[in-house]
């Protein structure tokens, strides 16, 4: 997929990899490398990671250091420099307290403010977004508070008797009108997002983001 249908795609964002941290760093994708992870040290399973094209220059931010924490908020996080871009990809385990999730959703999103960037936000955070409740109607006025939508508007995982849109990727609203094909690889029981974003790099063009669980 990567070498055809998806050869442009210059960053990989994969939530629950199941994988710990040292055999993560062994783990090769051609043309990519691992730029930040997140795995589990108490429980199994879980986790998240970003892998960007070779040759794009990102840089570490240290000011979400410690923000993370096992099953509430599993959070990779970079920037890419010439774009001026953060991408965040975030992982929340269905048993973990959702509120606490919330709080540091909040936190995350201010701090990212702060830095002035453009902001992309991706994960699977396990509310249903195609249902009308409590916890949804919060995180949308979250991001409605900060510009930022909620661009996938499919159901990402199917099964024979039930569709629900847990997977997410947000960002400002200007990239409201953005499509997100969702795509099948046969691989995960959620379905892929792919999402072209528009950037700034010497002149103006698309980039490609895939997140797949």
């Amino acid at each position: 997929m990567l070498k055809s249908r998806l050869k442009n795609t210059e960053v990989l964002c994969f939530i629950e990899h199941w994988v710990k941290a040292d055999y993560l760093n062994l783990i090769q994708i051609d043309q990519y490398k691992l730029v930040s992870h997140f795995s589990r040290n108490m429980y199994d399973h879980g986790g998240s990671c970003i892998y960007v094209k070779k040759g794009i220059r990102t840089k570490e931010l240290n000011c979400f250091k410690g923000i993370g924490a096992e099953k509430e908020f599993e959070m990779s996080v970079i920037e890419l420099v010439d774009y001026g871009c953060i991408i965040v990809c975030i992982y929340r385990s269905p048993d973990s307290n959702f509120w606490t999730f919330f709080k540091t959703l909040e936190l995350t999103i201010q701090i990212a403010k702060v830095k002035r960037k453009k902001l992309l936000i991706c994960g699977d955070w396990n509310p249903n977004f195609m249902l009308d409740n409590i916890r949804i109607q919060e995180i949308k006025n979250l991001l409605e508070s900060h510009n930022l939508i909620n661009i996938v508007r499919s159901p990402t995982r199917i099964t024979p008797s039930s569709e629900s849109l847990l997977d997410v990727i947000v960002t400002n609203k200007d990239n409201s009108e953005l499509g997100v094909p969702v795509v099948d690889l046969g691989f995960s029981y959620h379905l892929v997002q792919v999402v072209k974003i528009k950037t700034v790099r010497g002149t103006r063009r698309n980039k490609i983001v895939l997140r797949r669980e």
